[in-house]
């Protein structure tokens, strides 16, 4: 059964309530694995696919948020083979990180994806409780 957009914009805004976001304008962009690389290589220069891109256009600090998130669905398939999930929940995974990234989270050191990873986990555990 594929998720319900009304569900995914209750997380989103739960999330922007719990770190007190006030106003939000976020596109999420499904992609393939050839225009996320493209993109990835234009914004970061680095020539490989990933699942998600998160372009902020603000300053996270001014609690209004407006950011465009890139998913590619084909990796998101592909990594949840790889980390034996199903694709809903990787998807989920995914779109949560992107969320977190527009208000500021980072993950470039192992402590960074550590945490972001603990949230992705509790916020997952949310949309499947409600």
């Amino acid at each position: 059964m594929p998720i319900k957009r009304k569900k995914i914009k209750e997380l989103i805004k739960k999330i922007f309530i719990d770190f007190n976001i006030s106003e939000a304008d976020i596109t999420i962009i499904f992609v393939n694995n050839n225009f996320i690389r493209r993109l990835n290589k234009q914004y970061f220069k680095r020539n490989y696919n990933t699942d998600i891109i998160t372009l902020n256009y603000n300053d996270v600090k001014d609690k209004n948020i407006i950011a465009d998130i890139f998913i590619s669905t084909e990796q998101v398939k592909e990594n949840s083979k790889d980390y034996k999930c199903d694709f809903k929940t990787e998807l989920l995974r995914v779109i949560v990180h992107g969320i977190l990234h527009t208000i500021g989270f980072s993950d470039n050191s192992n402590e960074e994806k550590q945490k972001m990873h603990d949230l992705e986990n509790y916020y997952i555990k949310v949309f499947n409780t409600n």
